[in-house]
């Protein structure tokens, strides 16, 4: 049993948080049928990102690319100008 089926019950509905290449983590939040995820990289981000997905899959799936981007330095243009 892989960490996150011990893990999935105690925080379901609560929040997450996914360890970036870099160290750096994103805080997932359940909130309603939605999903919000914080993205900080203060190196690279102006301030926090925040984003919702319905679906937790994609939402994983586009975060830890966005994360993996991040972590090599690489800024995608539609966050470049978040002010």
């Amino acid at each position: 049993m892989s960490p996150d089926e011990i893990a999935k019950p105690l925080i379901d509905g609560y929040f997450r948080r996914h360890r970036g290449r870099g160290g750096d983590l994103a805080t997932k939040i359940k909130r309603g049928n939605s999903w919000e995820y914080i993205v900080k990289r203060k190196a690279l981000l102006p301030r926090p990102l925040s984003m919702t997905f319905r679906d937790e899959a994609e939402g994983d799936t586009y975060i830890a690319r966005l994360e993996k981007l991040l972590d090599a330095g690489i800024v995608p243009p539609a966050f470049a100008g978040h002010a």
